[in-house]
């Protein structure tokens, strides 16, 4: 009875001594921190900062000690910048109705400030105003000349103008046109002032062809004479005299021709004006300085705070 009596205390003072170990451990956190650097593209952008930070955030073990990422903190900032190309000179082009137009002056694009260099104006044409409201085509056959073709023609009481025309056809047609002479005395004659040895088979006034175009008033342009023979025999005429009928031989040249007679119907042109406006930068302007370098992204210094919680024995 004894001995249990022994053992239950020995084992209740064991259980006590267990459970004031327990009690009394202590435990102490401990910090660890480091430096990074990153870059970002917006400073105040958070969730761009924190998925550049994810990265870092692994659990890590030193010196036997594991430490579980906390918290982070910006401690420097800086902007860094990169040099930039400026547009220089600018255009810009507008279309109005407006024949009098005045660019504004001066302007601003991306912050910086141009000034008007020089204006280019152009007239577009929407409507000349001219519209074709009749057409008639007239065939013309064997006209000497076009310019005997009527330059206009009436339709329904219209009057049409030429437009066009267009030569279709050249022919030429034989001429035979007979001329009389005066012998006289049946030896001699005149032909304008050449005097000329009558001879029965041969009139002789070939070799005066030349001439023979003015006295029978024929344009050269369109006749070509080639002879000129007796026709029939001499005969007295009514005032007396001897006379004696000759032919002048040849042949003129025709043409057929086809016209266009139009009616225009004339209304007021409609235009539409284009300006193409040059504007060059004004250097002088402190955001043109500006303007040649930029924020290319930031450059943000931060601080890692890990923390682990040990038991100090």
């Amino acid at each position: 009875m004894r001995n249990k009596v022994f053992s239950f205390l020995l084992l209740l003072c064991f259980a006590v001594t267990v459970f004031s170990n327990t009690v009394t451990a202590e435990t102490q956190e401990k910090e660890y921190t480091e430096d990074i650097t990153i870059n970002v593209s917006d400073v105040y952008n958070t969730a761009e900062i924190e998925e550049a930070v994810a990265q870092y955030t692994t659990t890590k073990d030193i010196d036997g000690i594991t430490y579980n990422f906390d918290h982070y903190k910006i401690v420097e900032s800086n902007e860094i910048k990169k040099a930039v190309e400026v547009e220089e000179t600018i255009t810009v082009v507008h279309e109005t109705d407006d024949e009098y137009y005045h660019p504004e002056d001066p302007i601003e694009k991306n912050g910086l400030i141009y000034k008007f260099k020089i204006m280019d104006p152009e007239r577009i044409v929407i409507d000349d105003g001219k519209h074709q409201a009749l057409e008639k085509v007239v065939n013309y056959y064997d006209y000497e000349s076009q310019n005997d073709i009527p330059s206009a023609y009436v339709e329904d009481g219209k009057v049409l103008k030429q437009t066009k025309i267009e030569k279709t056809a050249d022919k030429k047609e034989n001429v035979n046109i007979t001329i009389d002479i005066t012998l006289g005395d049946a030896l001699y004659f005149y032909f304008n002032s050449h005097l000329i040895k009558y001879d029965e088979s041969d009139p002789g006034i070939s070799i005066y062809l030349n001439e023979l175009y003015d006295s029978l008033g024929l344009d050269r342009m369109v006749y070509t004479l080639n002879s000129v023979t007796w026709e029939g025999p001499s005969y007295i005429a009514n005032d007396g005299i001897i006379h004696r009928n000759a032919v002048v031989s040849g042949y003129k040249e025709l043409a057929d021709y086809s016209v266009t007679y139009t009616e225009n119907v004339t209304t007021k042109p409609i235009y539409t004006y284009k300006y193409t406006t040059t504007y060059e930068v004004d250097k002088t302007q402190p955001s043109y300085k500006n303007a040649k370098e930029i924020i290319d992204h930031f450059e943000l210094k931060i601080k890692l705070t890990y923390k682990a919680v040990v038991e100090v024995k």
